[in-house]
């Protein structure tokens, strides 16, 4: 368990710091069409014919629940992107990235799996300081979170000290 903890952060993290790290796991049911094809557009320059494609693929998608015998009819999907697809991951990736910005504003580190985003501050101490960073880029996030029409869960984890040379020793 404490290497794979360990291992979702960068190595200037463990040298026997205190480190607070917040993970928030997003709904990609909420995915709003228009601005991902106009962050695929505008941030990443994907035009002409890549950004056709991708249009189909999201346009014109329906979905039915299917239980024993029973099946529902059938609906459009006017938001969200295709779940266990790797281009799914990799869309939501995409529509995240201004998110990016908004926590490198308050200086922090973070990254992305899938629908999980984490963001990390490694401190001597905690202190006012770190509290006031962390609540505002919470802030800014929900904000961001708001405008494009995403819904969140936070999960605070405890702070925690990790001393590198002990987790290398442990790991040879």
């Amino acid at each position: 368990v404490l290497e794979n903890r360990v291992s979702t952060l960068p190595i200037s993290y463990l040298k026997s710091q205190t480190y607070l790290r917040v993970l928030f796991i997003c709904n990609t049911s909420f995915i709003n069409h228009t601005i991902l094809l106009s962050c695929l557009k505008s941030s990443l320059s994907i035009t002409g014919t890549a950004l056709s494609w991708l249009q189909s693929y999201l346009t014109d998608r329906q979905q039915f629940i299917h239980i024993n015998n029973c099946t529902s009819s059938t609906t459009l999907l006017s938001q969200g992107i295709p779940q266990g697809s790797v281009l799914g991951a990799l869309l939501f990736i995409l529509y995240l990235l201004p998110l990016g910005n908004v926590i490198r504003h308050h200086g922090l580190n973070f990254h992305c799996y899938a629908n999980d985003v984490q963001f990390y501050i490694s401190t001597k101490s905690i202190t006012s300081t770190t509290h006031s960073t962390l609540s505002n880029c919470l802030t800014d996030i929900n904000s961001w979170m708001d405008t494009n029409f995403l819904n969140l869960t936070f999960t605070f984890m405890q702070p925690e000290q990790w001393d590198l040379n002990l987790y290398l020793s442990q790991s040879l």
